[in-house]
């Protein structure tokens, strides 16, 4: 799905690149090729995950429902 939809993508950054230079807030000229490049949609390294959420939980970044449903 996301193959398929990879023309649409860099049109998406291509015009967000023209709005920021028409805001002149990027030198105007000939828009950069740009893509995006997906990862996996979850981890999966277990203790990659564990390390993750105790530091999101001690660091009060999410509750502790959020960290159990993460694990």
């Amino acid at each position: 799905m996301r193959l398929a939809q990879d023309h649409k993508y860099q049109m998406l950054l291509r015009l967000a690149q023209c709005l920021h230079q028409t805001g002149q807030e990027w030198p105007v000229g000939e828009s950069l090729p740009a893509r995006l490049v997906w990862g996996a949609h979850t981890l999966t390294d277990r203790t990659t995950v564990l390390n993750d959420v105790a530091q999101g939980y001690e660091a009060n970044v999410f509750f502790l429902k959020i960290a159990v449903r993460m694990l």
